[in-house]
C-alpha cells in the first residue's frame, strides 16, 4: 500500500505539473498560438453567430448547457 501512495504522491506533484506546462508551451508555439489566433471564431460558434434558426432539429444552447451540467453532476 505504502508504494501505491508513493507512486499516486509523484503523480500528483510538481514531476506531473512541468511537463503539462511544457507541453503546452511547446504546442502553443508548434501550431503558432492557434488557441489565440482563433479565438474570435471560437466566441463566434458559442455566442451561435452560425446557428441558422430556420433549420429543423438539434439543441438549442440552453437544452445543451442544462444537459451538459445534469451529467456531469454539477
Amino acid at each position: 500500500m505504502e508504494l501505491l501512495n508513493e507512486i499516486d504522491s509523484l503523480a500528483r506533484g510538481i514531476s506531473a505539473i512541468i511537463p503539462l506546462v511544457g507541453l503546452g508551451l511547446y504546442l502553443t508555439i508548434r501550431l503558432v498560438f492557434i488557441q489565440v489566433r482563433h479565438l474570435g471564431h471560437a466566441n463566434a460558434c458559442v455566442c451561435g453567430k452560425y446557428d441558422d434558426p430556420d433549420e429543423e432539429g438539434g439543441v438549442s444552447h440552453v437544452k445543451a448547457l442544462v444537459t451538459a451540467l445534469v451529467c456531469s453532476g454539477t
